[in-house]
């Protein structure tokens, strides 16, 4: 004779595994999850200062492993840094050298023109930056 149980989840009536018989309180995975996290629920709340004392360890172990993780990447990232500046030529000097004489004209000029003119090449040169960048250009109120 095959037992027919009713799941205290969805109400469903089904037929009950053989070997569960009476026992069984639900009719399938989806319907147990739900039971174990009401019952998980109901649980934690019974046992609340027991449940915050666990949580308190859970979390200490859960950063132990993370910063251990973060050690481990950190000497990693360093070790491969090392090998690529081993394996890179170094920078160009001339590089720097150029954009510092570009940066020191610039500013000559800047010393040299009135408080007006230095107002309209600043204009001008953000509306070129502007235009070069893919947003449209946002002009500033006198």
């Amino acid at each position: 004779m095959v037992v027919k149980i009713r799941c205290v989840v969805c109400r469903a009536t089904v037929p009950a595994w053989p070997s569960a018989g009476r026992a069984q309180k639900v009719c399938g995975d989806e319907c147990r999850k739900e039971r174990n996290r009401k019952l998980a629920r109901k649980r934690r709340q019974a046992r609340l200062a027991e449940y915050r004392q666990d949580e308190v360890k859970r979390k200490r172990k859960q950063r132990a492993l993370e910063k251990e993780r973060r050690a481990l990447t950190a000497g990693q990232e360093a070790a491969s840094r090392q090998d690529s500046e081993q394996c890179h030529a170094p920078a160009s000097v001339d590089k720097v050298a150029k954009g510092r004489d570009k940066v020191d004209r610039i500013l000559d000029d800047f010393w040299q023109v009135s408080r007006a003119r230095l107002r309209e090449e600043i204009e001008r040169m953000l509306l070129l930056a502007a235009a070069q960048s893919p947003a449209p250009p946002v002009r500033a109120g006198p």
